[in-house]
């Protein structure tokens, strides 16, 4: 970490300082994106929340332990392809609502 090595050159005590401060700033970003993600699926403040939160947070866990590179090479391309479906999927239904408005428009010509 660039900013861990510029205060290791500058004091040992000041790399530890550093050290203890960018560890909480990774565990405030942790909190705010599970207490995000938590209450999209779940009303805050009730007991179904936290426990919900708990098991997001214990599958975050897990899924840090595989590393970084490992996990976008493995979720990146399944992004991917859900992307392409969904894409298809708009496309397949753009299609379809363009020939409804089609046929009607030829049906009230024809009246």
């Amino acid at each position: 970490m660039p900013m861990l090595a510029l205060a290791l050159e500058v004091s040992p005590a000041l790399s530890s300082l550093v050290s203890i401060v960018i560890l909480l700033m990774i565990f405030n970003t942790a909190v705010g994106c599970l207490y995000s993600f938590s209450s999209r699926f779940l009303q805050a403040d009730t007991t179904s929340f936290r426990v919900g939160s708990l098991i997001a947070g214990i599958i975050a866990y897990a899924c840090s332990m595989f590393g970084f590179v490992s996990l976008v090479g493995m979720v990146y391309p399944v992004f991917g392809y859900i992307g392409f479906i969904l894409i298809t999927a708009i496309t397949v239904a753009w299609v379809r609502q363009r020939m409804k408005h089609s046929h009607k428009a030829q049906t009230a010509r024809a009246q």
